[in-house]
């Protein structure tokens, strides 16, 4: 049995084994003009992600047109939220608005200390994502339609 906090995290009842949170993000930048400034927030953020209290390990994946995704693991859902408010992600996160058409994020507890598949993320995405209010949101955002990934290229984040 689950009991979801207020971002669809859902944390065990009773589980004898040390649960992890994961968290998976889904971008996609709506013009080639923002892609540069996309690629330098991003590093900043995987090397502060790295360095963050509370991190394990992560992944980058860029996927098909102009879309990436981030899959993290986290100690705990206070890390998470600690990285996530703060230095080069946050300020990535402020631009978000301006760079994408679609951006959504999915949170959840496991007690596997490896990342989960891609076609687990993909899941988790389609059956429960949060959709961020974008001001140039794509159709396929307004809609809540949440697509599985479709991986060119999948790079490490590996703590510091």
């Amino acid at each position: 049995m689950t009991s979801p906090d207020h971002e669809g995290h859902g944390r065990g009842w009773g589980s004898a084994s040390r649960m992890v949170v994961v968290s998976a993000t889904r971008l996609r930048v709506r013009s080639l003009r923002f892609l540069p400034a996309f690629f330098l927030a991003t590093n900043r953020s995987s090397s502060q992600a790295a360095a963050s209290l509370g991190f394990r390990k992560g992944q980058l994946v860029v996927d098909h047109g102009r879309t990436f995704w981030t899959v993290t693991m986290w100690d705990d859902l206070a890390s998470m939220r600690a990285y996530r408010g703060s230095g080069a992600h946050a300020a990535a996160m402020a631009r978000i608005a301006d760079w994408c058409d679609e951006a959504a994020t999915a949170t959840w507890d496991q007690s596997s200390e490896e990342l989960p598949s891609l076609e687990e993320v993909g899941r988790r995405m389609v059956e429960g994502a949060r959709f961020v209010k974008l001001p140039n949101a794509s159709r396929a955002h307004l809609a809540g339609a949440a697509m599985p990934p479709r991986p060119r290229t999948v790079r490490a984040i590996k703590r510091s």
